[in-house]
């Protein structure tokens, strides 16, 4: 049942706190992510870890 509790339990996230992630947690997330399923096997991901002010400078 682990999954579907999972499932029932996730949120879609709105609002973002100005907290610092420490990059081995963000890159631990990547890592995740890229084994997640994609479409036809594709995976297309694209990922880019921006510091505030590289951020602000796309913004």
């Amino acid at each position: 049942m682990e999954t579907v509790d999972t499932i029932l339990k996730r949120r879609s996230i709105r609002v973002y706190s100005d907290e610092v992630i420490d990059e081995s947690i963000l890159r631990e997330g990547i890592k995740m992510g890229i084994k997640a399923p994609s479409a036809h096997n594709r995976q297309p991901w694209k990922f880019k870890i921006l510091s505030t002010e590289e951020k602000n400078k796309v913004a």
